[in-house]
């Protein structure tokens, strides 16, 4: 089985086997709260606590188009000037050194932190690369930021995409990311051009009210699809369609 249709057609090009599939997305436990605990000993400044903040989580890795964030951040901020952009993920190779060179170019600034330091700093107008995140401090972070974003130049399947929208953010992300649904535009964007994705996240975090229904339209979104159990019994209907098929051969 695949996990998406693009997992699929790269596989069958290469596999060049075609019968009996089926596609199984990956669900998510987040969307039960007792899998949403957060670190309650983490904050922000006080100088940020209406901030708003775009989210990435993921390897800091050229194939996760951080360079595209980083230019609509900056496109960003010259019309919302109260945001902060947050990379969490590990470095991989010396990738992170040209993004700080692209920040620095851009005439921005960046700070490198880890999450229990955040209150420390003024974050504002500021990209952040924390490091690698994981368990409460990651859900203390989706909880806790306003939009997640993911310009990826290829994903089979992006988890970090499923668990945002199970904490109620609206998305960013690329064609590259293969999250086809339509049903996107209640809750997101496909990433086209700088300068429209920047508008597009100025349009939201400058109207509340819009904010909070594609935060709505989010949770609804993944509850609804992601669901385990609904997963469950959509693949064993496939699997049984599948040997019933086989039997009249």
């Amino acid at each position: 089985h695949y996990v998406s249709e693009e997992e699929k057609r790269i596989s069958q090009k290469n596999i060049n086997i075609f019968n009996n599939d089926i596609i199984i997305p990956t669900g998510t436990e987040k969307i039960n709260s007792e899998h949403r605990q957060i670190d309650n000993t983490l904050r922000f400044s006080k100088k940020n606590t209406d901030t708003k903040k775009v989210f990435f989580l993921g390897r800091i890795h050229e194939i996760k188009g951080i360079d595209i964030l980083i230019e609509i951040f900056a496109d960003l901020v010259k019309k919302h000037k109260d945001v902060s952009l947050i990379l969490s993920g590990p470095y991989e190779g010396d990738y992170h050194i040209e993004l700080k060179d692209k920040v620095n170019m851009l005439g921005l600034s960046y700070i490198e932190v880890l999450p229990d330091k955040l209150f420390e700093y003024d974050i504002s107008s500021k990209v952040v690369f924390t490091g690698m995140v994981s368990d409460k401090i990651k859900n203390w972070l989706f909880k806790n930021t306003d939009l997640y974003a993911q310009l990826s130049h290829s994903e089979g399947f992006s988890n970090s995409i499923i668990e945002a929208l199970a904490f109620s953010k609206p998305i960013l992300i690329s064609k590259g990311c293969n999250f086809n649904d339509d049903s996107i535009n209640n809750f997101g964007k496909i990433h086209s051009e700088v300068t429209d994705s920047a508008k597009f996240i100025n349009d939201l975090f400058s109207d509340d009210s819009k904010l909070q229904k594609y935060s709505h339209e989010s949770f609804t979104y993944v509850y609804n699809k992601y669901n385990w159990q609904m997963i469950a019994e959509k693949a064993i209907s496939q699997f049984e369609k599948i040997k019933l098929s086989e039997k009249k051969k």
